[in-house]
């Protein structure tokens, strides 16, 4: 079972196997005890000890006495009750995967950061007996560091189940199969999927040259408005969209203080942004004194204070906060609504980049705030 949105992956797994085996092997070993029960002298069913009588059926599966119904009972309890179905989280704005485990008596919680998440891949484990070979499989995370989080501490049959959720998790995460192979937080950087955009449409308006492109990253849409008009020089601004917080409004960008480098270049080449072509990305920090209103609805990034205060002038705050108003994110994105937004300034040029296909009704939306953050930097016919 999958529940997923631009920013957000719920994945179910339930052990339905696991619980059908364990409540027959209870049920069955209740009724064998209280069979035999019932059938010995002075038992509460006298008469079925006539149909017990020595030579019988029952008195043959019987025979073994009370032990294997208890048997039958202790081996199938843990199964039915210790079984746990497991919820899988990933959160791109949070930036952790979360492992949370409930069974009728149990419940427990993992939580990782997406950071460290360098591969996703179905182990598997090859008995022989009698001749007779077989093979059962779990799912495992491997990290950077070279460890190794299996999301079950069991093997079992069904390839094909486990097999879904690891690629689930590869395409929303960005990362590829490395056969389980020890990697560094850099090899693992090179795994993320930076897709490629091919052309829709290019235009001009208002003098302003621009393109409109599209990509697919892991089976998702990407679309793209890109212009060379607008250029910084040694800089770069980079604002994200996010869920309203109204906690960040006098915080000046808030979250981006918290979310690491990697992160964020993780998420940047899900969108098509490298941040290696990024001047100073390494050191770069959220813009200190973000207008109240974007900073609670956009994430910030820059490596020139002073110039990302330029480019933040009220012509360019206007038409990203009508966007929000009119584009909200949301938990669950529509197949034709513009998912969350990407803003970029660079030395390369103007770009804003968002999840979904962009409808043809859309066009004219996007080009217009496009265009509209383009001749607020005095850009109209510089390219």
């Amino acid at each position: 079972m999958e529940a997923r949105s631009t920013d957000r992956l719920v994945v179910k797994d339930y052990p339905l196997t696991l619980w059908v085996i364990g409540a027959a092997l209870i049920v069955g070993g209740l009724l064998w005890i209280l069979g035999f029960l019932a059938l010995q002298p002075g038992g509460f069913w006298p008469a079925g000890r006539e149909l017990a009588r020595p030579g019988s059926l029952l008195n043959m599966i019987l025979s073994g006495g009370f032990w294997p119904g208890a048997v039958m009972f202790l081996i199938g309890a843990p199964m039915a009750l210790l079984s746990s179905a497991l919820t899988i989280t990933a959160d791109r704005l949070r930036g952790t995967l979360t492992l949370q485990y409930r069974s009728p008596v149990l419940a427990s919680v993992k939580e990782l950061p997406l950071t460290e998440i360098a591969s996703v891949e179905v182990d598997r484990s090859s008995n022989t007996r009698s001749g007779r070979s077989s093979t059962s499989y779990r799912v495992i995370l491997a990290l950077a560091s070279g460890g190794q989080v299996p999301l079950r501490s069991y093997y079992s049959s069904g390839y094909a189940a486990k097999e879904r959720i690891a690629r689930q998790l590869r395409e929303f995460l960005g990362v590829t199969g490395l056969n389980m192979r020890p990697v560094t937080a850099p090899q693992a950087m090179r795994q993320v999927i930076t897709p490629t955009f091919t052309l829709v449409q290019e235009g001009t308006t208002e003098d302003v040259a621009w393109r409109l492109e599209n990509a697919y990253f892991g089976g998702v849409p990407v679309s793209r408005w890109f212009s060379a008009n607008v250029r910084l020089p040694d800089s770069f601004l980079c604002l994200m969209q996010r869920p309203p917080d109204p906690k960040a409004a006098q915080g000046g960008g808030g979250l981006a203080g918290r979310v690491s480098q990697l992160l964020y270049r993780q998420v940047l080449s899900m969108y098509g942004i490298d941040p290696g072509r990024l001047p100073g990305f390494d050191t770069a920090g959220p813009v200190e004194g973000l207008d109240p209103r974007l900073a609670p609805t956009f994430v910030s990034l820059t490596n020139n204070q002073s110039v990302a205060w330029q480019c933040l002038n009220p012509w360019v705050i206007a038409p990203l906060a009508q966007w929000v108003d009119d584009h909200p994110m949301k938990t669950i994105q529509g197949a034709r609504e513009a998912g969350q937004l990407i803003v970029l300034f660079s030395p390369e040029g103007l770009s804003a980049t968002w999840l979904n296909a962009v409808a043809p009704e859309q066009q004219e939306t996007i080009t217009r705030l496009g265009v509209d953050l383009a001749r607020a930097q005095g850009a109209a016919g510089t390219a």
